[in-house]
């Protein structure tokens, strides 16, 4: 998918002629999800959505959940004195709609479902703790145009967090709003404001852990050591989650060695004596725990 939508940027930026790097510095926009989000749902805190403008854009407005970035000058073909600065409106919001489809979600946001379809597709959220890429979650996006001379764009991305609730971008590319108008003295405003819709659904990132769904445990070293992982549903690791190793006492678990996952989310805990254990995890108050295995020294 990630493929598809780099085809789909290089098309769309082939007669910016290199004038837009693909790696670099734009504006770094942090969308909390908050607490009122979060309510009732596995959703740790923490949790940021972070939106990178193209490197030639500077930060316009910013309310929270929406803004606008400020980039080249664009001119008029006829009277290079006319124009002003390209502009990207952005919005992040959520979709708790009963759905498991991200196109379904991208739908229902469209606000101009006149306009032809430009483009849609797939595409891969990246997602990362600290320094580190942990894993990505596949997102769906739309691109749209009035078509003609007209070089306006709308895109809407959305991508799902949990269960019945996604994550849903939104931006509008309306200034310079035709043809009429060139970007950076030589680019066509609709070849512009495609590439760079591209090109800022591309760089979307998902920041921080998602809650703990699977334990995995094994035994190693004959017994001596217990070793596995913690991922979340989307099959990522959970990364500096506490965890503890029980072991199985009487009707209930004593706990019997502590520690916290890796970057990778691997983690190893050491048993006592032989016997029933288990490992947990405990995260914010999130919980999620492996199946009992035999481990530990000496005999049972």
């Amino acid at each position: 998918m990630r493929r598809a939508l780099l085809v789909g940027i290089f098309s769309g930026l082939a007669a910016v002629a290199g004038a837009v790097q693909l790696a670099g510095a734009g504006v770094v926009e942090r969308i909390p999800i908050t607490d009122s989000i979060r309510t009732g749902r596995d959703l740790p805190p923490g949790l940021v959505i972070e939106l990178v403008s193209p490197d030639e854009y500077n930060r316009g407005t910013f309310t929270g959940s929406e803004g606008s970035w400020a980039g080249p000058v664009y001119q008029a073909k006829s009277d290079p004195a006319v124009g002003g600065p390209t502009k990207i409106d952005w919005r992040v919001s959520f979709d708790d709609s009963a759905t498991s489809q991200p196109e379904v979600v991208v739908a229902r946001h469209v606000r101009q479902p006149s306009w032809r379809r430009d483009q849609r597709g797939g595409i891969s959220i990246t997602r990362v703790v600290g320094k580190r890429v942990i894993g990505t979650i596949l997102a769906e996006y739309t691109l749209l145009n009035p078509g003609g001379n007209d070089a306006r764009f709308e895109a809407v991305l959305a991508f799902p967090l949990e269960q019945n609730l996604h994550a849903v971008v939104h931006l509008d590319l309306i200034e310079p709003g035709s043809d009429d108008y060139w970007v950076k003295q030589s680019i066509s405003a609709s070849t512009w404001h495609r590439g760079q819709a591209l090109l800022a659904l591309s760089r979307i990132r998902l920041r921080g852990n998602l809650a703990p769904k699977i334990v995995a445990a094994r035994t190693v070293d004959r017994g001596r050591s217990v070793r596995g992982k913690v991922v979340d549903r989307f099959l990522a690791p959970v990364v500096g989650a506490p965890i503890a190793l029980e072991r199985k006492q009487g009707g209930g678990w004593v706990r019997v060695a502590r520690a916290k996952t890796s970057d990778r989310g691997f983690y190893t805990l050491r048993p006592g004596r032989r016997g029933a254990y288990r490992v947990t995890v405990n995260m914010a108050g999130f919980k999620a725990e492996s199946r009992a295995l035999l481990a530990g020294r000496g005999r049972r």
